[in-house]
């Protein structure tokens, strides 16, 4: 398990760095499990909104609510997030090389969202990157054991350890087909 992690106003950058790892990885033959997460802005709101790209289907989920220019209150949409989470945790049922996530977040650390998809991928032996904003990194160590690596939101250092975890997955399970030409 690793945790690319970034400061409280770098999630944009942070999400552009998942999704690019995901699409290199998916390139070289990695079957992936996750979602990355794409922001589209509207000028006429303070926010914008969150859509999540299954990794596995190629399908979008918006996870916000549109609350209103001036909103304040909580904007995700908890159904789309569960809906995300089921289609994350087939993919890993299904035989998943890495799980790829966004982020861990509150939702995670209270035991929802993601964190069923994350528990399944571990207990299957499955590599697994997050996206991890620092203000969360207690709950992140709560959740894993402190046993994840920590790696700063660099592409180059967040493929190589994907390449070698890959590599590693491989070799202990050869009958999952792995196929990675490039890795």
């Amino acid at each position: 398990m690793a945790a690319v992690v970034y400061e409280k106003y770098q999630g944009d950058h942070a999400d552009r760095l998942l999704a690019d790892i995901a699409s290199r990885l998916r390139r070289e033959g990695a079957r992936l499990a996750g979602v990355v997460q794409h922001n589209e802005l509207h000028p006429e709101r303070h926010r914008c909104d969150m859509t999540l790209c299954d990794l596995s289907s190629g399908r979008l989920i918006r996870i916000t609510q549109n609350l209103g220019r001036d909103s304040q209150g909580c904007r995700l949409d908890t159904a789309a997030l569960e809906d995300a989470a089921g289609l994350v945790e087939t993919a890993v049922r299904a035989g998943a090389d890495m799980l790829v996530l966004n982020r861990f977040g509150k939702r995670e650390a209270e035991g929802r969202g993601l964190s069923g998809a994350l528990a399944l991928a571990i207990d299957r032996d499955i590599p697994v990157l997050v996206g991890l904003n620092r203000t969360n990194e207690d709950s992140w160590d709560a959740f894993t054991g402190s046993l994840a690596l920590s790696l700063p939101p660099d592409g180059d250092s967040v493929l190589a350890w994907c390449r070698r975890m890959l590599r590693c997955s491989a070799r202990r399970h050869p009958a999952t087909g792995l196929s990675l030409m490039a890795v």
